[in-house]
């Protein structure tokens, strides 16, 4: 699972013998950060209150976060029943997923990164305004433009999320069912929470819902530009 949420462009070059690119690729170094912190933080959690040993609580604590960050969407262990941290850890997982150019699905790793290094880099100019600085990912300079799209796509991310789980809402399903699945959708991870969790199905839900969820699919699987600009007319008449 961890595997298939790199980058394959990466595989590539070590398959040529050039496994130097791993090391310097900023995204794979952020992507196996995040997995071992958030391995760490739910062993923490687990450890002690619902396994007893430490070799249960990494077990359960790794596959669930590598299952749920790469949007594989197995479970070996029915999370709901786990503290409220754990769970909303791993709902946070669910945005990051895998890194660009592989099968995981998620915001992707490289567009959380540069959003890190944007609001670093803003923080240290409010600390030091006459400092010129750049903003780099892998010693190359990272365009206005670039970034631009980045926060365009984090936008119309969170309104589909917000107004998908209005609507859902709306049918009588509870906030927590209806924001877990709609996020669960759009990073097309697989088991949510509450109602969708990983011991439930979505069976039980309205029909207009899982109309809404289908949606939410199609636009997380193919990066919300894609099908969004379907919906603007300058398109079709172009």
């Amino acid at each position: 699972m961890f595997l298939a949420g790199i980058n394959y462009t990466l595989y590539f070059y070590a398959f040529k013998g050039d496994l130097s690119k791993f090391a310097r690729s900023d995204e794979f170094r952020f992507y196996l950060r995040v997995t071992v912190i958030a391995i760490a933080l739910l062993t923490i959690d687990l450890w002690g209150r619902d396994y007893s040993t430490l070799l249960e609580s990494v077990r359960y604590a790794s596959f669930q976060v590598v299952s749920i960050m790469t949007t594989t969407g197995y479970a070996t262990a029915d999370y709901e029943k786990w503290t409220y941290f754990a769970q909303l850890l791993l709902v946070i997982l669910m945005f990051f997923g895998g890194m660009i150019g592989s099968t995981g699905g998620g915001m992707k790793q490289v567009r959380i990164l540069l959003m890190f290094k944007q609001a670093y880099r803003e923080l240290y100019q409010l600390i030091h305004p006459r400092a010129v600085t750049v903003l780099k990912l892998e010693d190359k300079f990272v365009p206005k433009e670039i970034l631009g799209s980045i926060w365009g796509f984090l936008f119309l991310f969170l309104i589909i999320w917000v107004s998908a789980t209005l609507v859902m809402a709306l049918q009588g399903i509870d906030i927590i069912t209806s924001a877990s699945t709609v996020i669960s959708a759009l990073c097309n991870v697989g088991p949510a929470l509450g109602g969708a969790g990983p011991a439930e199905n979505y069976a039980g839900l309205p029909l207009m819902a899982k109309w809404v969820l289908i949606f939410c699919m199609l636009v997380g699987r193919l990066e919300v530009y894609t099908v969004i600009i379907l919906f603007i007319p300058h398109f079709w008449k172009k």
